[in-house]
This record gives structure tokens, C-alpha cells and sequence, in this order.
């Protein structure tokens, strides 16, 4: 079957290399399958934008996009913002809406046009199982994420606020722009509009950050939900600081009770050899990663 579509993917960051997010490994895990690699730059102050260039020269496109945060931190409209600007800029026929941790195994990369070919006119959007490490009661069903998204069919998609609760990662169907926040408001995007056809992305989550890193990323998210318009705007009950300790020990409890075991090494993908064979003691996952083994020997 010859698949003769453009395929697009965006990324949008903000110091990820300071946060310990795996952007270097999304990143190379998606080249296989996509023509164009958007980065959408959120006003990062480290060293992760030089590390990209580094690695992936001319294969990567850096568009700045100004990223104005509150006390230091993002807001959930801002975020929505980025996500827009990106999924405008991509050229492509079909968009791949990523993140800084989402990681595809070689043998599903290969996979995607395949996917999205097999699922022949008038279909919106390909659904990808979500792999997360960190949750304890269905690994390989914790999400189904609408990750791959037809632009020509779908023209009025957006990332915003939705009259159903969504995550303002996930893509809407415009009914309209908030007034104040000029951001997309819709109807959120239903599984049953797509299907998976057994495509998966793994995700780590949060192995590889150190506790600081952790609970950098929750007083960030903790800010974000109590000062940004999603609570403005839907009165949605404030989230409120937890203990330190509560938040380190549900997540590693969470990695302990994982039903995702796998200690051979072959099993993740290549990409990910390297950080799991390296993975440090004060990292949140090294019990779980830390003592792979090579079934080859």
C-alpha cells in the first residue's frame, strides 16, 4: 500500500532538559515516521534548544513563540496557545500532536503510515494506546490518545477549553474563542470517532526525574490549575498543595505496583537503551529500570 501523505509533528517545550524530560529520545523515536519535526519553542532558558540542534540538525525546525508566564510558571492558557501555534505551522496532511515524553517503539513507528493508510477516506484522527509506567491497574489502557490528526478533514480542531472536560492537551472540535484568553472553546474529541488499529507509545513518565524535578513539575501544575482560566472560566474545585512526602510516595508506589515488569532489555525501545542501561539511583525509577538484563547473552 503506498502511502503518499505528508505526515507532520510538533513538540511544544520549555526547558525540558532542566525538568529531565526524555525530549531527545521523543524526539528521534518519531524521525522514522514524519516528514516535518516541529519545535515549538516556550521561551526556554536552558541548554535544551543548543542540545537539539546538536543532535538532530536540519531535521528539526525551532519556532520561538513567546511564552509569557506567571510568577515563573505556565498557565493552562498558555499551554493551549503553544499547542495552537504549532498545529498551525505544521505543513503536513496529517498532524502528530506529541509531547516531551512520548516514545514510540521502532517496531510501531514502522507502523504509522501503514495505520493511517489502512483507515481510508473521511477518517479524522488515529488513536494510539498510551503505555504509562507509572500507573497501577492497566498499563497498556491508561489513555487512548488521538494522536495523529487529518488537517485537510479536519479543519476546525483546536486545543482549548471544552463544554466536556478534557485535558487541554487533547484536541477539540471549535464551537468558538473565549473573549478574554482568545483561545479555542469546543466539544471535546470522542474515542469512539477514531480507532487505535494496535498502535502504542510508550511512556515513561516520570522514571527518569529526581524528586526535585517531581515536585518542581507538581507546584508548577498545582499554580497553573488554581491561576489560569480553566478555573475561571468552569469553576472547577482549586487543586491544593500536597506534602511533599505523599506526593514521592504515591508515585513510587505507583512504579512498584506497575504491572508493566518488563527487566529485558530488548523489549524498550532502542532509543531508550542507553537512559535505562545509565538510569541513577536518585532518579524515581531506577526500581524499576535499574537492573535490566540482556536476554541475548
Amino acid at each position: 500500500m503506498v502511502f503518499m501523505e505528508k505526515i507532520s509533528t510538533f513538540m511544544a517545550i520549555s526547558n525540558p532538559h532542566t525538568k529531565g524530560d526524555l525530549f531527545l529520545e521523543a524526539i528521534e523515536s518519531h524521525l522514522p515516521f514524519t516528514d516535518e519535526f516541529i519545535v515549538i519553542n516556550g521561551s526556554t532558558t536552558d541548554d535544551s534548544i543548543d542540545m537539539i540542534k546538536e543532535r538532530f540538525g536540519n531535521k528539526v525546525k525551532i519556532i520561538d513563540f513567546e511564552w509569557k508566564q506567571g510568577l515563573g510558571n505556565w498557565t493552562w492558557e498558555q499551554f493551549a496557545k503553544t499547542w495552537n501555534k504549532a498545529f498551525d505551522s505544521c505543513t503536513g496532511d496529517w498532524v502528530c500532536a506529541t509531547e516531551s515524553d512520548h516514545i514510540f517503539h521502532e517496531k510501531d513507528a514502522g507502523l504509522v503510515r501503514e495505520k493511517i493508510a489502512q483507515l481510508g477516506k473521511g477518517k479524522t484522527h488515529l488513536l494510539v494506546d498510551k503505555l504509562v509506567s507509572s500507573t497501577w491497574y492497566a498499563w497498556q489502557s491508561k489513555t487512548k490518545f488521538p494522536l495523529f490528526l487529518n488537517k485537510d478533514e479536519f479543519p476546525n480542531i483546536g486545543y482549548g477549553f471544552a463544554d466536556t472536560p478534557t485535558d487541554l492537551a487533547y484536541p477539540i472540535m471549535k464551537t468558538g474563542f473565549s473573549e478574554k484568553y482568545g483561545i479555542p472553546t469546543g466539544i471535546a474529541l470522542k474515542d469512539v470517532t477514531g480507532r487505535n488499529m494496535g498502535l502504542y507509545m510508550w511512556n515513561y513518565d516520570k522514571c527518569f526525574k529526581t524528586r526535585e524535578q517531581l515536585l518542581g513539575d507538581r507546584e508548577a501544575a498545582v499554580w497553573a490549575w488554581n491561576n489560569s482560566c480553566c478555573v475561571l472560566e468552569h469553576q472547577s474545585p482549586a487543586w491544593k498543595p500536597e506534602d511533599e512526602s505523599a506526593i514521592i510516595s504515591r508515585m513510587l508506589s505507583r512504579f512498584s505496583n506497575s504491572p508493566y515488569q518488563y527487566k529485558i532489555k530488548q523489549y524498550h525501545p532502542k532509543v531508550m537503551l542507553n537512559k535505562l542501561m545509565t538510569i541513577r539511583e536518585d532518579m524515581l525509577g531506577y526500581n524499576l529500570w535499574g537492573r535490566l538484563v540482556d536476554n541475548s547473552l
